[in-house]
Protein backbone atom coordinates (compact mmCIF):
# COMPACT_ATOMS: atom_id res chain seq x y z
CA UNK A 1 0.00 0.00 0.00
CA UNK A 2 1.16 3.35 -0.35
CA UNK A 3 0.91 6.39 2.03
CA UNK A 4 0.11 8.58 -1.05
CA UNK A 5 -3.34 7.03 -1.43
CA UNK A 6 -5.43 6.02 1.74
CA UNK A 7 -8.13 4.43 1.04
CA UNK A 8 -10.62 3.11 3.91
CA UNK A 9 -14.47 2.15 2.98
CA UNK A 10 -16.60 4.53 4.98
CA UNK A 11 -20.47 2.83 4.91
CA UNK A 12 -20.59 -0.78 4.44
CA UNK A 13 -24.08 -1.46 3.25
CA UNK A 14 -25.08 -4.83 1.22
CA UNK A 15 -27.12 -2.34 -1.32
CA UNK A 16 -23.90 -0.23 -1.88
CA UNK A 17 -22.69 2.75 -1.45
CA UNK A 18 -23.15 6.14 -4.19
CA UNK A 19 -22.65 9.81 -3.43
CA UNK A 20 -24.59 12.40 -4.87
CA UNK A 21 -22.81 14.75 -7.60
CA UNK A 22 -20.50 11.80 -8.44
CA UNK A 23 -17.61 13.55 -6.27
CA UNK A 24 -14.70 11.62 -5.73
CA UNK A 25 -13.83 10.75 -1.55
CA UNK A 26 -11.62 13.00 0.41
CA UNK A 27 -9.04 11.73 1.87
CA UNK A 28 -10.89 13.12 5.11
CA UNK A 29 -13.54 10.23 4.09
CA UNK A 30 -11.48 7.59 3.32
CA UNK A 31 -9.97 7.96 6.70
CA UNK A 32 -13.27 8.16 8.71
CA UNK A 33 -15.02 4.29 9.46
CA UNK A 34 -18.31 3.77 10.79
CA UNK A 35 -18.81 -0.05 12.31
CA UNK A 36 -21.07 -1.31 14.79
CA UNK A 37 -22.84 1.89 15.22
CA UNK A 38 -19.05 3.10 16.62
CA UNK A 39 -16.89 5.76 14.82
CA UNK A 40 -12.96 5.38 14.38
CA UNK A 41 -10.34 6.65 12.19
CA UNK A 42 -8.07 4.58 10.52
CA UNK A 43 -4.82 5.54 8.85
CA UNK A 44 -2.45 3.65 6.68
CA UNK A 45 1.27 3.65 8.27
CA UNK A 46 4.72 2.22 7.91
CA UNK A 47 7.28 1.50 9.95
CA UNK A 48 10.91 3.81 10.22
CA UNK A 49 13.98 2.82 12.12
CA UNK A 50 14.03 5.42 15.28
CA UNK A 51 17.56 6.24 13.81
CA UNK A 52 19.01 6.21 10.46
CA UNK A 53 22.08 7.99 10.05
CA UNK A 54 24.22 7.88 6.80
CA UNK A 55 28.05 7.56 6.65
CA UNK A 56 29.85 9.80 4.28
CA UNK A 57 33.42 10.04 3.47
CA UNK A 58 34.86 13.03 5.16
CA UNK A 59 37.54 13.82 2.62
CA UNK A 60 38.47 12.01 -1.22
CA UNK A 61 40.73 9.49 -0.26
CA UNK A 62 41.93 5.83 0.15
CA UNK A 63 39.93 3.57 2.15
CA UNK A 64 42.70 1.98 3.74
CA UNK A 65 40.52 -0.58 6.00
CA UNK A 66 37.16 -1.51 6.83
CA UNK A 67 36.60 -2.43 9.97
CA UNK A 68 32.79 -3.79 10.28
CA UNK A 69 31.01 -6.25 8.54
CA UNK A 70 27.81 -6.10 6.56
CA UNK A 71 24.77 -5.97 9.01
CA UNK A 72 27.22 -5.83 11.98
CA UNK A 73 26.13 -4.07 15.42
CA UNK A 74 28.07 -1.57 16.51
CA UNK A 75 28.31 0.90 19.22
CA UNK A 76 28.51 4.72 18.83
CA UNK A 77 32.08 5.54 18.56
CA UNK A 78 33.16 2.30 17.13
CA UNK A 79 35.70 3.01 14.04
CA UNK A 80 33.74 1.59 10.90
CA UNK A 81 36.59 2.97 8.24
CA UNK A 82 40.06 4.30 8.05
CA UNK A 83 42.05 6.19 5.17
CA UNK A 84 44.77 5.98 4.25
CA UNK A 85 46.83 9.01 5.27
CA UNK A 86 50.55 8.38 4.15
CA UNK A 87 50.26 10.81 1.55
CA UNK A 88 49.26 13.50 3.75
CA UNK A 89 51.53 13.04 6.68
CA UNK A 90 54.13 13.77 3.72
CA UNK A 91 52.06 16.87 2.53
CA UNK A 92 52.14 17.97 6.63
CA UNK A 93 55.83 17.94 6.91
CA UNK A 94 56.32 19.65 3.36
CA UNK A 95 53.83 22.54 4.16
CA UNK A 96 55.28 22.91 7.79
CA UNK A 97 58.92 23.73 6.57
CA UNK A 98 57.53 25.85 3.91
CA UNK A 99 55.83 28.02 6.14
CA UNK A 100 58.51 28.18 8.61
CA UNK A 101 60.97 29.71 5.41
CA UNK A 102 58.30 31.98 4.48
CA UNK A 103 58.08 33.86 8.16
CA UNK A 104 62.17 33.45 8.08
CA UNK A 105 61.65 35.62 5.32
CA UNK A 106 59.34 37.78 5.77
CA UNK A 107 61.39 38.83 9.50
CA UNK A 108 64.59 39.28 6.95
CA UNK A 109 62.25 41.71 5.24
CA UNK A 110 61.13 43.60 8.00
CA UNK A 111 65.19 43.49 9.70
CA UNK A 112 65.98 44.99 6.17
CA UNK A 113 63.54 47.66 5.86
CA UNK A 114 64.37 49.11 9.68
CA UNK A 115 67.83 49.66 8.70
CA UNK A 116 66.82 51.00 5.01
CA UNK A 117 64.36 54.12 6.93
CA UNK A 118 67.72 53.93 9.68
CA UNK A 119 69.95 54.89 6.89
CA UNK A 120 72.49 57.79 8.34
CA UNK A 121 72.92 61.19 6.62
CA UNK A 122 75.87 61.78 8.41
CA UNK A 123 78.76 61.91 5.30
CA UNK A 124 76.58 65.06 4.59
CA UNK A 125 76.48 66.67 7.73
CA UNK A 126 80.01 66.40 8.60
CA UNK A 127 81.08 67.42 4.89
CA UNK A 128 78.70 70.50 5.76
CA UNK A 129 80.32 71.43 8.94
CA UNK A 130 83.82 70.92 7.40
CA UNK A 131 82.68 73.50 4.17
CA UNK A 132 81.56 76.15 7.35
CA UNK A 133 84.88 75.59 9.00
CA UNK A 134 86.98 76.16 5.75
CA UNK A 135 84.23 79.12 4.76
CA UNK A 136 85.11 81.06 8.19
CA UNK A 137 89.39 80.36 8.22
CA UNK A 138 89.36 81.45 4.31
CA UNK A 139 87.57 84.36 5.67
CA UNK A 140 90.12 84.87 7.46
CA UNK A 141 93.10 83.97 5.99
CA UNK A 142 93.72 80.56 7.31
CA UNK A 143 92.77 78.50 4.51
CA UNK A 144 93.29 78.74 0.84
CA UNK A 145 90.87 78.97 -2.44
CA UNK A 146 92.06 75.09 -3.26
CA UNK A 147 91.05 74.21 0.46
CA UNK A 148 87.63 76.04 -0.05
CA UNK A 149 87.13 74.29 -3.49
CA UNK A 150 87.39 71.27 -2.26
CA UNK A 151 85.22 71.80 1.39
CA UNK A 152 82.82 72.95 -1.55
CA UNK A 153 83.04 69.68 -3.80
CA UNK A 154 83.48 67.12 -0.96
CA UNK A 155 79.84 68.64 0.40
CA UNK A 156 77.93 68.63 -3.20
CA UNK A 157 78.95 65.25 -3.88
CA UNK A 158 77.94 64.18 -0.56
CA UNK A 159 74.54 65.77 -0.97
CA UNK A 160 74.41 64.26 -4.39
CA UNK A 161 75.02 60.32 -3.01
CA UNK A 162 72.86 60.87 -0.26
CA UNK A 163 70.23 61.86 -2.78
CA UNK A 164 70.79 58.85 -5.27
CA UNK A 165 71.10 56.68 -2.04
CA UNK A 166 67.28 57.54 -1.38
CA UNK A 167 66.28 57.12 -4.54
CA UNK A 168 67.78 53.48 -4.83
CA UNK A 169 66.21 52.77 -1.19
CA UNK A 170 62.71 53.79 -2.28
CA UNK A 171 62.32 51.93 -5.53
CA UNK A 172 63.93 48.98 -3.04
CA UNK A 173 61.36 49.52 -0.93
CA UNK A 174 58.21 49.76 -3.48
CA UNK A 175 59.46 46.35 -4.69
CA UNK A 176 60.22 44.93 -0.97
CA UNK A 177 56.24 46.33 -0.26
CA UNK A 178 55.54 44.13 -3.63
CA UNK A 179 57.24 41.24 -2.32
CA UNK A 180 56.07 41.05 0.87
CA UNK A 181 52.65 41.15 0.35
CA UNK A 182 53.13 38.14 -2.43
CA UNK A 183 54.79 36.37 0.36
CA UNK A 184 52.00 37.01 3.09
CA UNK A 185 49.06 35.89 0.36
CA UNK A 186 51.42 33.11 -0.04
CA UNK A 187 51.91 32.63 4.00
CA UNK A 188 47.81 32.69 4.14
CA UNK A 189 47.16 30.15 1.35
CA UNK A 190 50.15 27.47 2.84
CA UNK A 191 48.34 27.58 5.98
CA UNK A 192 44.97 27.09 4.79
CA UNK A 193 46.14 23.94 3.06
CA UNK A 194 48.18 23.09 6.20
CA UNK A 195 44.71 23.33 8.35
CA UNK A 196 42.88 21.17 5.51
CA UNK A 197 45.41 18.33 5.89
CA UNK A 198 45.48 18.18 9.77
CA UNK A 199 41.55 18.01 9.68
CA UNK A 200 41.49 15.00 6.99
CA UNK A 201 44.02 13.49 8.98
CA UNK A 202 42.34 13.61 12.35
CA UNK A 203 38.96 12.62 10.57
CA UNK A 204 41.09 9.84 9.15
CA UNK A 205 38.78 7.42 11.10
CA UNK A 206 35.15 7.16 10.26
CA UNK A 207 32.94 6.07 13.62
CA UNK A 208 29.79 5.24 13.97
CA UNK A 209 27.18 8.25 14.93
CA UNK A 210 24.92 6.05 17.25
CA UNK A 211 24.69 2.52 18.47
CA UNK A 212 22.93 0.10 15.87
CA UNK A 213 23.36 -2.35 12.83
CA UNK A 214 25.75 -0.77 10.50
CA UNK A 215 24.56 -1.42 6.13
CA UNK A 216 27.67 -1.43 4.24
CA UNK A 217 27.45 0.25 0.28
CA UNK A 218 30.25 -1.93 -0.22
CA UNK A 219 33.06 -0.59 -0.31
CA UNK A 220 36.58 -2.33 0.54
CA UNK A 221 39.70 -1.50 1.09
CA UNK A 222 41.50 0.10 -1.42
CA UNK A 223 38.71 1.49 -3.00
CA UNK A 224 39.42 5.52 -3.58
CA UNK A 225 35.98 7.52 -3.26
CA UNK A 226 34.97 10.67 -3.40
CA UNK A 227 34.04 13.44 -0.82
CA UNK A 228 30.54 12.77 0.57
CA UNK A 229 30.55 9.96 -0.52
CA UNK A 230 27.80 7.34 0.68
CA UNK A 231 29.33 4.94 2.37
CA UNK A 232 26.61 2.91 4.31
CA UNK A 233 24.15 3.77 7.32
CA UNK A 234 23.79 3.27 10.95
CA UNK A 235 20.35 1.80 11.64
CA UNK A 236 18.68 1.88 15.00
CA UNK A 237 15.40 -0.73 15.26
CA UNK A 238 15.46 -1.25 18.62
CA UNK A 239 12.77 1.44 19.00
CA UNK A 240 10.70 1.83 15.48
CA UNK A 241 8.60 4.65 14.81
CA UNK A 242 5.15 4.30 12.67
CA UNK A 243 4.34 7.04 10.69
CA UNK A 244 0.98 7.26 9.25
CA UNK A 245 -0.61 10.00 7.25
CA UNK A 246 -3.46 12.51 8.83
CA UNK A 247 -5.65 14.35 6.27
CA UNK A 248 -6.18 17.71 7.42
CA UNK A 249 -9.57 17.93 7.96
CA UNK A 250 -9.49 15.38 11.02
CA UNK A 251 -6.34 16.60 12.94
CA UNK A 252 -8.56 18.44 15.36
CA UNK A 253 -9.43 14.93 16.19
CA UNK A 254 -6.50 13.75 17.31
CA UNK A 255 -4.31 14.56 20.38
CA UNK A 256 -0.97 13.72 21.09
CA UNK A 257 -0.91 11.06 23.58
CA UNK A 258 -3.84 9.25 22.63
CA UNK A 259 -4.45 5.53 22.80
CA UNK A 260 -4.05 3.53 19.56
CA UNK A 261 -4.33 0.12 18.13
CA UNK A 262 -1.85 -0.95 15.48
CA UNK A 263 -2.15 -3.89 13.44
CA UNK A 264 0.70 -5.28 10.93
CA UNK A 265 0.45 -7.04 7.76
CA UNK A 266 2.97 -9.86 8.58
CA UNK A 267 2.31 -13.49 9.24
CA UNK A 268 1.26 -14.76 11.67
CA UNK A 269 -0.70 -11.11 12.29
CA UNK A 270 0.87 -8.84 15.00
CA UNK A 271 -0.85 -5.85 16.94
CA UNK A 272 0.37 -3.68 19.36
CA UNK A 273 -1.49 -0.36 21.34
CA UNK A 274 0.50 2.76 21.92
CA UNK A 275 0.68 6.46 22.70
CA UNK A 276 0.85 8.98 19.34
CA UNK A 277 4.01 10.10 20.14
CA UNK A 278 3.89 13.26 17.73
CA UNK A 279 1.42 15.15 15.33
CA UNK A 280 3.57 17.46 12.79
CA UNK A 281 0.54 19.52 11.71
CA UNK A 282 2.49 20.52 8.49
CA UNK A 283 1.51 18.87 5.63
CA UNK A 284 4.08 16.43 4.44
CA UNK A 285 4.78 17.19 0.46
CA UNK A 286 5.64 13.79 -0.18
CA UNK A 287 2.31 12.28 1.81
CA UNK A 288 0.37 15.27 1.01
CA UNK A 289 -0.76 14.64 4.04
CA UNK A 290 0.18 15.58 8.22
CA UNK A 291 1.87 13.04 10.05
CA UNK A 292 1.37 10.86 13.16
CA UNK A 293 3.80 9.55 14.56
CA UNK A 294 3.99 6.45 17.20
CA UNK A 295 7.62 5.40 18.71
CA UNK A 296 7.66 1.33 19.98
CA UNK A 297 9.95 -0.78 21.40
CA UNK A 298 10.86 -3.01 19.42
CA UNK A 299 13.15 -6.16 21.43
CA UNK A 300 12.19 -9.04 19.45
CA UNK A 301 13.22 -7.23 16.57
CA UNK A 302 9.80 -8.16 14.63
CA UNK A 303 9.04 -5.15 13.12
CA UNK A 304 11.26 -4.04 9.88
CA UNK A 305 12.07 -0.83 8.04
CA UNK A 306 9.23 -0.45 5.69
CA UNK A 307 6.72 -2.99 6.90
CA UNK A 308 2.86 -1.99 6.23
CA UNK A 309 0.67 -1.11 9.31
CA UNK A 310 -2.86 -0.05 9.97
CA UNK A 311 -3.32 2.61 13.05
CA UNK A 312 -7.32 2.82 14.26
CA UNK A 313 -7.58 5.38 16.64
CA UNK A 314 -10.88 5.38 18.94
CA UNK A 315 -12.67 8.63 19.35
CA UNK A 316 -15.01 9.77 22.01
CA UNK A 317 -18.45 9.95 22.03
CA UNK A 318 -18.69 13.83 21.60
CA UNK A 319 -16.14 13.73 18.68
CA UNK A 320 -18.13 10.83 17.17
CA UNK A 321 -21.29 12.61 17.17
CA UNK A 322 -19.78 15.55 15.76
CA UNK A 323 -18.29 13.32 13.10
CA UNK A 324 -22.17 12.57 12.04
CA UNK A 325 -23.39 15.52 11.47
CA UNK A 326 -21.14 14.87 8.39
CA UNK A 327 -22.73 11.52 7.49
CA UNK A 328 -26.78 12.42 6.18
CA UNK A 329 -28.42 8.55 5.09
CA UNK A 330 -31.42 8.64 2.83
CA UNK A 331 -33.34 5.45 3.88
CA UNK A 332 -35.63 5.97 0.75
CA UNK A 333 -32.99 5.81 -1.83
CA UNK A 334 -30.23 3.73 0.15
CA UNK A 335 -27.59 6.46 -0.65
CA UNK A 336 -25.21 7.97 2.00
CA UNK A 337 -23.87 11.20 1.11
CA UNK A 338 -20.65 12.52 2.80
CA UNK A 339 -20.32 16.17 3.59
CA UNK A 340 -16.39 17.15 2.72
CA UNK A 341 -16.47 20.31 4.91
CA UNK A 342 -14.01 18.71 7.64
Amino acid sequence: MNLKQLYIPIIVISLGISFFSGCAKSIEEKQVVETDKNITIKLEGQVFPSSDHKILSPFAGKIEKVFVKDGQKVQKGEKLYSFETKDLHLQLKTLTYEIEMLKKQLQRDQHNAYNATAFDDGVVKNAQRYLKKITKLYANGYATESELIRARKEYFNAKREYASLQYTLQNTQDNKSVEKQRDLILLQQKQNELESVQDRIANAFVVSPIDGYFISNEYKAGNFVEKSAHLGSVVNIDKVIVKAGLASGLYKFVKEGDRVKINFFITPPYSVEANITRIIPIVDPKLGQMVVEITLNNNNYLLQNGMKAMVQIALDKKDQEEIKKYFIEREDQHVVEVSTQL
